[in-house]
C-alpha cells in the first residue's frame, strides 16, 4: 500500500490487488489458505476454551486472519468468509457464557475489524460488486469463456477426463492460445476442473467422499468441534466455486488434512487405531510398502537424472555447443519433454550445419511427440516450420491454416502463415496475416522481420500501415485494444495519436503495465523528464522484475521471445521440465530467428 501511495494510487487499492503476493502465492490461493487457518483457529479455540491465555492468543490470531482476508479485496473470499463468520457467530452464542460477555466480545470484534477497514472501506465494498469495474467485467467474461472451453473439451472425454493436472493442457487451444488471454493453471471453479481432468468418474468419487463426510458429521454431531470442520469445508467449497486452488496446491490439502487430524486425535481414542494382524498379513503389508517405496524412489531418481541431462543440454545450447547439447539430451529417456527437446537440438544443428540428416531426425522426434500429445498446438506449428525446410510447403500451409482456424488470435501462428503465404506469392493473404499479427502483438514492428519487409517490399509496408491506420477505432472502450494501438502509433512515429490511445487505456484500466512505459518513452522524447520518471515509476511498480520487462529496459528483442515466452510457462506446467528455445519461424529471406 505504501508503494501505491508513492505513485498516487492510494485511492484505488483494490484495483491493484494482483500485486499482493504473500509468500509468493497468488492472492486467491492465499485466501483459501487463510480460510483453512480460520478453521484451525476455531477448532483449537473450541478445544482450549477452558484456558484464558490460549483463548486470548487464538482470538488475536483470528482477528488478524479475518482482516487479512478482507484486505485481499476478493469477492469470492469475502463470500466464503461471510458464511464462516455467520456459522461461527451462531456457535459462539450457543456456548456457555453470559449473554453480557457474548455481546461485549461480539461488539469488540466488530469494532476492531471496522476500525482496521475504515481507510479502505470503499475498496472492500467495491470488491463485492460483480460488474462495476472494468477488471470485474473482464473477470466475468473470462470465466464465461473458461466454462465454454471446459464444456467443449469435457464432451471429448466425459467418462475419465484428461487426467490430473491437465486442465490447462486440455483447454489451451480454445482458451490460452490468444494474445489477450493470460495463461493460468487454475480453473474458474473446482467442478470445472474435476469435469475436465477426471470426468464423470471423478465427480462420482468426489461426491461419494463428500457425502460420506457429511454423513459422518451428522452421526458425530455431539462433538462441538465437528461444527468447525463442517464450517471450514463449506467455506472452502464456496471459495473453490469462485477460484479452484485445492487441486492445484498441495499446501492447502495438507492444511485440510491437518485440520481433520486435530479433530480426530482429540476425539477418537487411540485404541481404535490399533490394528491386529497375523504374521502373514504383516509380511504382505511390509512387502507392499517396500515395493511402493522402491517404485517411487526409482521414479524420482529417473526423473532427476533426466532433468540433470536436460539442464546440461540447455546450458550447452546457451554456450552454442550444439554437439555437447546433443550428447546430453541423448542420455535422457524418450519421454515427451525430452523428445521435444531432442527435436529442437537437431533443428538447431541443422540450422548450424545445413546437414539434412539433422532435419530428418528433428521431424521424426517431433512426430513421436505429437503422437503422444496432439493437444499441444505449438508442436504442430513447429512441424509446419520443419516441413517448410524440407520443401513440403503445401503440407506446411495446411498445418498453418488449420492452426489459424483453431487459434486465430495467436500472433506467432499469424507470423508463420505470413511467411508461408509471402513465399508462395500470395501477397494479399500475407499482408492480412502480418497486419493481424501486429494488431495482436505490436512489438513485431520493432523486429528485424518488419524492418526487412519495410526495406525489401514497399507493397507490404504500405498496405500493412494503411490497414493498421484504417482499422484504428478511437471510440473503443477496450483498454487492451487502446493500449496496443497506442504502441502501434508509437512505432510508426505518430506520438500524438499514441498518447491519446495510451491515456485513454490507462484511464479505463490503470493497472495495465506497458502503457506506462510507452507514455514514459513519449515524455522523454519530448524532453519532459519529470513526467517521464513518474510514468516509469508506475511501470516499474506494476511490472516487477519479469524477463520481458528486462528486455524492454535493454531496448532490444532477443530471438522474438515475446512471441514464445508464454510457451515456456506452459511447458514447465505440462511436462515438469524446461524447454529448448524452439519457437522459431522463417522470415522472408530464409534466415532462422
Amino acid at each position: 500500500m505504501e508503494n501505491l501511495s508513492n505513485v498516487g494510487w492510494d485511492n484505488n487499492v483494490s484495483g491493484f490487488k494482483f500485486l499482493y503476493r504473500p509468500l509468493g502465492y497468488l492472492n486467491n490461493v492465499w485466501n483459501t489458505f487463510s480460510i483453512v487457518y480460520l478453521g484451525i483457529l476455531g477448532l483449537c479455540g473450541w478445544y482450549c476454551r477452558d484456558s484464558r491465555a490460549w483463548l486470548i492468543f487464538l482470538y488475536v490470531a483470528l482477528i488478524l486472519v479475518i482482516i487479512n482476508i478482507l484486505f485481499s479485496f476478493s469477492r469470492g473470499a469475502n463470500l466464503a468468509l461471510s458464511v464462516f463468520l455467520l456459522g461461527s457467530t451462531i456457535l459462539f452464542f450457543c456456548c456457555k457464557m453470559s449473554l453480557r460477555k457474548k455481546i461485549g466480545l461480539f461488539i469488540l470484534t466488530l469494532s476492531i475489524i471496522a476500525f482496521a477497514l475504515i481507510p479502505y472501506y470503499e475498496d472492500v465494498l467495491k470488491s463485492m460488486h460483480w460488474g462495476e469495474t472494468v477488471s470485474q467485467q473482464r473477470s466475468v467474461s473470462g470465466r464465461i469463456a473458461s466454462l465454454y472451453a471446459a464444456w467443449t473439451v469435457f464432451k471429448e472425454k466425459p467418462v475419465i477426463g484428461f487426467g490430473s493436472g491437465n486442465y490447462s493442457l486440455a483447454v489451451d487451444p480454445l482458451l490460452f492460445e490468444k494474445e489477450n488471454v493470460a495463461f493460468t493453471n487454475f480453473a474458474p471453479n473446482i467442478l470445472v476442473q474435476l469435469g475436465v481432468e477426471k470426468g464423470i468418474t471423478g465427480f462420482l468419487i468426489f461426491g461419494l467422499f463428500m457425502g460420506y463426510f457429511f454423513w459422518y458429521f451428522i452421526k458425530e454431531k455431539k462433538d462441538g468441534g465437528s461444527y468447525f470442520i463442517a464450517l471450514t469445508i463449506l467455506a472452502v467449497g464456496i471459495k473453490e466455486m469462485t477460484f479452484s486452488s485445492l487441486l492445484e496446491c498441495e499446501g492447502i490439502r495438507v492444511l485440510l488434512i491437518t485440520l481433520l487430524a486435530i479433530w480426530q486425535n482429540r476425539y477418537i481414542s487411540c485404541r481404535y487405531m490399533v490394528i491386529s494382524a497375523g504374521p502373514k498379513l504383516r509380511s504382505i503389508a511390509v512387502l507392499s510398502l517396500v515395493i511402493l517405496c522402491s517404485f517411487i524412489t526409482v521414479f524420482i531418481v529417473r526423473h532427476n537424472r533426466n532433468e540433470y541431462f536436460n539442464y546440461k543440454c540447455l546450458e550447452n545450447i546457451n554456450l552454442s555447443r550444439l554437439d555437447s547439447a546433443s550428447f546430453y539430451i541423448s542420455k535422457t529417456h524418450e519421454n515427451l519433454p525430452y523428445l521435444i527437446n531432442r527435436s529442437t537440438v537437431n533443428w538447431l544443428q541443422y540450422n548450424d550445419s545445413k546437414d539434412k540428416k539433422y532435419l530428418e531426425s528433428s521431424i521424426q522426434y517431433l512426430r513421436e511427440a505429437i503422437s503422444i500429445n496432439p493437444k499441444d498446438v505449438m508442436l504442430h506449428y513447429n512441424m509446419s516450420v520443419l516441413l517448410e525446410c524440407i520443401g513440403r510447403r503445401d503440407s506446411a500451409q495446411n498445418i498453418s491454416r488449420r492452426l489459424l482456424e483453431k487459434c486465430p488470435d495467436n500472433a506467432l501462428f499469424c507470423i508463420g502463415a505470413f511467411n508461408l503465404e509471402y513465399k508462395s506469392g500470395e501477397m494479399e493473404r500475407a499482408v492480412s496475416h502480418l497486419t493481424h499479427a501486429i494488431k495482436l502483438s505490436p512489438k513485431i514492428l520493432e523486429t528485424d522481420l518488419w524492418k526487412q519487409c519495410a526495406l525489401d517490399n514497399s507493397y507490404v509496408k504500405k498496405n500493412v500501415i494503411d490497414f493498421l491506420i484504417k482499422g484504428a477505432d478511437r471510440d473503443s472502450e477496450d483498454p487492451i485494444y487502446l493500449a496496443k494501438y497506442g504502441k502501434i502509433f508509437l512505432c510508426i512515429g505518430d506520438t500524438v495519436s499514441a498518447k491519446e490511445y495510451l491515456d485513454k487505456s490507462i484511464k479505463i484500466l490503470p493497472n495495465l503495465v506497458y502503457p506506462w512505459y510507452y507514455l514514459a518513452e513519449i515524455e522523454y522524447c519530448r524532453g519532459h523528464e519529470h513526467q517521464g520518471d513518474f510514468y516509469m515509476r508506475r511501470f516499474s511498480l506494476l511490472g516487477g522484475r519479469s524477463t520481458e520487462i528486462e528486455h524492454i529496459y535493454q531496448k532490444k528483442e532477443y530471438e522474438y521471445k515475446f512471441l514464445s515466452d508464454r510457451y515456456e510457462v506452459k511447458f514447465r506446467k505440462w511436462y515438469d521440465s524446461r524447454s529448448c528455445p524452439f519457437s522459431v519461424f522463417l522470415p522472408v529471406d530464409g534466415n532462422i530467428f
